[in-house]
């Protein structure tokens, strides 16, 4: 969705690349499922609340990540709850399977996976809503991922040439510059957006 000044496109994934991302999800969620099992196939008693509460957020997880590939592409922000409980949950777990002496712990590796989880639960929404491609009268910057990133300036610019999934710009003294848009859905707007800002500086210095 574009604002309504025209100076800032928001960037899409694509459908697959969507999947790809929330695949970061899966992984965990499926890992504290089996987790639960496990310890229910051990013996139930005390043992038996854990179990079931690992495998009820395992299933939440998986229920919110299939939610969220239904809904539409709109930028969603905030908190994913749902990973930062079952990283806890999943930490938990394998802080009760370290053991002292052992070289090899199954439990840190459950442990990095919770922290990991966390992460991708407090940043991964934010880091949806910075892909974006920003106009100001000195140039414009795109974001494509936190380490993706790319600022031009308009002094700096020779000729822009749109070549489907990509933008190559070439700058004065004829350096290029190749902007991938694959995994951008609505790389169109992206395109029209960057040759009209063009056009117009272009224009405007002839005028």
């Amino acid at each position: 969705m574009n604002d309504k000044s025209g100076d800032i496109v928001h960037l899409h994934l694509t459908r697959s690349s969507r999947v790809a991302l929330r695949a970061n999800h899966v992984f965990p969620a499926v890992m504290l499922i089996l987790v639960g099992v496990e310890g229910l196939l051990e013996g139930g008693g005390e043992g038996f609340i854990r179990p079931v509460i690992e495998i009820v957020v395992g299933a939440a997880v998986l229920f919110a990540v299939r939610r969220e590939l239904k809904r539409d592409r709109a930028i969603h922000t905030g908190v994913g709850w749902f990973d930062v409980f079952a990283g806890l949950m999943i930490i938990w777990e394998g802080i009760g399977k370290l053991h002292a002496g052992r070289i090899f712990q199954p439990g840190a590796l459950l442990v990095l996976t919770g922290v990991a989880t966390i992460a991708i639960g407090l940043f991964h929404r934010r880091f949806a809503g910075i892909r974006s491609l920003r106009f100001s009268p000195e140039g414009f910057h795109i974001t494509l991922s936190p380490l993706r990133r790319l600022k031009i300036r308009w002094t700096d610019l020779s000729k822009i040439d749109s070549r489907g999934d990509s933008v190559m710009i070439t700058l004065v003294g004829g350096r290029t510059r190749r902007i991938s848009l694959r995994r951008i859905e609505n790389r169109s707007d992206v395109t029209q957006a960057i040759n009209t800002h063009w056009r117009n500086q272009e224009n405007s210095l002839t005028a």
